[in-house]
């Protein structure tokens, strides 16, 4: 096997065709994705995302072949693609979506775009979301551990300032993040990044947490950068969660109206040998009913997710528990 000029695995050394450029123009603007290229009725996939797609979801790899150049290619039936997304998205793969436009029987080349970015963090199709909670985490340095939480499908948004290494890996084992964004400073250090990955393997970093871009993000989201965020370090992180959503959701992020900034010790802290004789979120027996499902009559599964939030850190300070139950009981009192 041999790379052509433009860099796609395959065999031969004639041109590449217009479609395979075109492919590639799309896969290097989105190089931290699988692209799934629209063809027809498939999403295709070629060269070495080919062998890759092959592989993680199970189905066939052939190849494309053109005058004096073959490459490998698999795809899948785009009225199945949502399980497959699912499946990569499962598997912590980010994905792009090219689609078609235009007239695709007229002469010439197919017009294609992308029209959707996904990753396992900035998911807001329900029938994506994970059961539980969907956070986008990002962390940098500076006077401790920042830590931002971003849920793209209700929300939510709020941040913390941590003073410990292992304070932060606690909380990000509480709060279960389908994605972390990790800054640059901490991938450089060896012995933390190997660490890190070991714990959490959805990682990602770049120029985003950067401290003036981070205002910048804050400010075109709501205004100014909330009074809070009194540290460069949580400016750094909730900047970069906002700007990776943003790129994600292709500049949809009007959900998020507001960022909140918690202590970690507002809630009680349960640990998972807690969680599992409590049976708040998994029956010991086998058929057996768990906290959540006997409490659960929420109507949306956002609603769902998010009384498994609070199932899962309860409050602790009394004004804040005062303030849960009068919203409440104003719901009650009127639907």
């Amino acid at each position: 096997m041999i790379e052509s000029p433009r860099a796609i695995k395959g065999t031969g050394t004639g041109a590449l065709s217009p479609m395979l450029e075109q492919y590639i123009e799309l896969r290097d603007r989105y190089a931290e994705h699988l692209l799934l290229f629209q063809v027809g009725d498939f999403f295709e996939t070629f060269g070495e995302d080919a062998e890759r797609a092959a592989k993680l979801l199970g189905i066939t790899l052939t190849h494309k072949t053109s005058k004096d150049f073959s490459t490998p290619m698999s795809g899948i039936p785009i009225r199945a693609a949502d399980q497959h997304i699912e499946k990569l998205l499962s598997l912590g793969v980010r994905v792009a979506v090219a689609e078609q436009f235009g007239d695709v029987n007229g002469p010439g080349l197919v017009e294609r775009r992308v029209t959707q970015v996904l990753s396992p963090g900035t998911v807001a199709e329900e029938r994506l979301l994970r059961p539980e909670e969907n956070y986008l985490a990002a962390v940098a340095t500076g006077d401790g551990y920042a830590l931002a939480l971003l849920d793209v499908s209700t929300g939510e948004f709020r941040c913390c300032l941590l003073s410990s290494r292992g304070a932060l890996y606690e909380e990000l084992a509480r709060e279960n993040p389908a994605e972390v964004l990790v800054a640059p400073e901490i991938l450089e250090n060896a012995a933390v990044s190997s660490e890190f990955k070991g714990r959490f393997p959805l990682m990602y970093s770049s120029a985003s947490f950067g401290l003036e871009q981070g205002r910048e993000e804050l400010v075109r989201q709501f205004g100014t950068v909330p009074e809070s965020l009194n540290a460069p370090a949580l400016i750094r992180a909730c900047g970069a969660a906002l700007s990776y959503a943003r790129v994600a959701l292709q500049g949809k992020l009007e959900m998020v109206t507001r960022l909140s900034r918690y202590e970690p010790g507002s809630h009680m802290q349960l640990s998972e040998s807690a969680l599992t004789a409590l049976e708040l979120f998994k029956p010991l027996s086998q058929g057996g009913q768990t906290l959540l499902d006997l409490l659960c009559q929420t109507r949306t599964a956002g609603g769902r997710r998010r009384l498994r939030a609070w199932l899962r850190q309860p409050l602790l300070e009394k004004g804040a528990i005062q303030s849960r139950q009068d919203a409440v009981a104003t719901l009650l009192a009127q639907p």
